[in-house]
């Protein structure tokens, strides 16, 4: 199939309201450009707007794994028509859908923010696969109602980075938005700190981009009902309906049969769903040493997607305490913290929809209770015991979901039948202290014959896993193979404890879920300097890497993919970026 022709929709403008100043199509086509591209306060859910106009542009990369889950044909990728759709919309005329950018708001680092939005996305249509359904977006299309002081464009540098990092993940099995092409935008240059740089579009898609941010802005106007229709048309699109969500919920109270709130309806069920997704994902990036690096509310997903790629980061050498966001300055967001900012995040959530988890559906339906029960104290008690009950069950929810995940994948990545508190626990303890790669060092221990060869010298087995350039401030090598030999002969008890002796079994499976290659920020780097010099060979190839990561070759050449499977240079391990993008 054609991209012009996968089928288009727009269940999120028909359910939800429109910005009153731009409340049709119509309209927005023949609006004034203040309305359209110049910050202001919108009171609707979305605007009606068009991404900007563009003559030259040109397709760096297109995700080959994305073409094939849009149901695309990859022939059609190398058409002009193709190019220009994801570019700029093409012709919009002859389409029932027009694009819009949604409004949210959001706290970023710790503190309300207000309106925030799209201010560079814009949303082309919804499309079905199958059973899924996808929103079409492109980012840095151009200026939005919500733009506040920025230009509307994404720069190259970003936009590589988002493409490279949705797949990837996506590849890695963990839950995430995804990235169909990068195209590059030859007649508009953006100013950023450093002076003019290329700007491009990446033509992004996820069955929802609902943020926790989305009701954030609502509820701080204290927009009853705006909330409440976000709510629904969540449930009803993303939730599974009332079905879906009492499904779920069957499952999370058989997981979490202690503290069940007395009051439950399909709120109450909605909410635990989101926070449920959420911790999933929380133990995702935890087991894989992912850091997103700036988990605001307004890049929180609601169904518990990755989005939002600005400084991100897969750990190199294993820092707890390491961020990789430059801005970070108090480690809000760093590896340790990221379980508990989420849970924040989420709590925020929960107050956001306080009036819904606190109120029986009778009372939600009756419009005399939703306007009186603040002037009565004894409601309002009533309510707030019901919310506080609602809230610290989700936090057991959330916390046993986030566990659960985090140790069947650590037990997976170590070949393990079941999972090893203490194993884990002192593995990760041992990589802090000799400072090893997080990666190669999951990667390695699939290939030790820790049966084959019945061996005493476990400093000698250690070899393979210490870094052929350690970091500043490391143990020299002798203490290093002693404290980690030390690890691999209780890693070899606990195996054998679990019946997993036979090394080659385990190292196939260590392989099919320990990748050799991973998106390092090195990697990056040396991506994005290739691209400022017009050179795109290496994000082809990395694309390449990036989609297939527990491959041991990719058929390019020897010395390029080894380097990007070891560990990175020592001066470009655990980099930090800025939100600049």
């Amino acid at each position: 199939m054609r991209l012009v022709d996968l089928p288009r929709y727009n269940t999120l403008t028909s359910a939800l309201n429109a910005d009153t100043a731009l409340p049709t199509p119509d309209i927005a086509k023949s609006a004034d450009q203040s309305l359209l591209r110049s910050a202001r306060l919108v009171d609707g859910h979305f605007s009606y707007v068009a991404p900007l106009k563009t003559t030259d542009s040109v397709v760096l990369a297109v995700s080959p794994t994305a073409l094939k889950d849009l149901g695309i044909d990859p022939e059609d990728a190398k058409t002009d028509e193709f190019r220009q759709i994801l570019t700029d919309g093409g012709d919009l005329s002859e389409q029932s859908v027009y694009p819009w950018a949604n409004n949210y708001g959001g706290w970023q680092f710790g503190q309300r923010a207000g309106q925030l939005g799209d201010g560079r996305a814009i949303t082309l249509f919804e499309t079905k696969v199958g059973s899924k359904s996808y929103e079409i977006q492109l980012k840095g299309a151009g200026k939005t109602p919500y733009g506040r002081f920025a230009d509307g464009l994404a720069v190259l540098r970003s936009s590589i980075r988002e493409f490279l990092v949705s797949e990837h993940l996506n590849a890695l099995h963990i839950p995430t938005t995804r990235a169909l092409s990068v195209i590059k935008i030859n007649d508009r240059v953006a100013m950023r700190e450093n002076g003019p740089e290329p700007t491009a579009v990446v033509c992004r898609f996820a069955e929802s981009w609902l943020r926790l941010g989305n009701f954030d802005i609502h509820a701080w106007k204290g927009d009853r009902k705006a909330v409440r229709q976000l709510a629904d048309y969540a449930i009803s699109q993303s939730f599974g309906g009332r079905e879906g969500l009492q499904r779920s919920f069957t499952e999370i109270t058989k997981n979490c049969p202690e503290s069940i709130p007395e009051l439950v309806h399909v709120y109450v069920q909605f909410y635990l769903e989101a926070v449920r997704r959420n911790a999933r994902s929380v133990g995702m990036w935890q087991a894989y040493g992912f850091m997103n690096g700036v988990l605001n509310t307004d890049n929180t997903s609601l169904i518990g997607l990755s989005m939002d790629y600005g400084p991100f980061a897969f750990m190199d050498t294993f820092d707890p305490q390491y961020t990789p966001n430059h801005d970070d300055q108090l480690l809000r967001y760093t590896y340790q913290n990221t379980p508990d900012i989420i849970w924040w995040n989420l709590a925020k959530l929960g107050e956001n929809l306080g009036e819904m988890l606190g109120a029986t559906e009778d009372e939600l339906n009756s419009d005399e209770y939703m306007t009186t029960f603040s002037k009565n104290e004894e409601t309002v008690r009533t309510l707030v015991g019901r919310l506080r009950e609602v809230l610290t069950y989700a936090h057991e929810v959330y916390f046993y979901e986030y566990k659960k995940t985090r140790d069947s994948l650590f037990a997976s990545r170590l070949g393990l039948k079941e999972y090893s508190e203490d194993l884990v626990k002192d593995l990760l303890e041992t990589m802090e202290t000799n400072m090893l790669d997080f990666h190669c060092t999951f990667r390695r221990l699939g290939a030790m014959r820790l049966f084959e060869n019945d061996t005493n010298d476990w400093s000698e087995m250690a070899k393979p896993l210490i870094p052929t350039v350690k970091n500043v401030g490391a143990p020299d090598d002798v203490e290093i193979t002693k404290d980690v030999g030390g690890w691999l002969k209780q890693y070899k008890s606990v195996l054998a404890e679990q019946g997993v002796t036979n090394d080659d079994d385990r190292q196939q499976q260590m392989n099919s879920v320990n990748p050799s290659f991973v998106l390092r920020g090195a990697v990056l780097d040396d991506v994005i300097a290739a691209a400022y010099n017009e050179d795109y060979t290496l994000l082809q190839k990395v694309i390449v890497m990036a989609l297939d990561p527990f491959a041991e070759t990719w058929g390019f050449d020897a010395e390029m993919e080894n380097k990007y499977k070891e560990p990175a240079p020592r001066e470009k391990r655990s980099m930090q970026c800025s939100c600049s993008s």
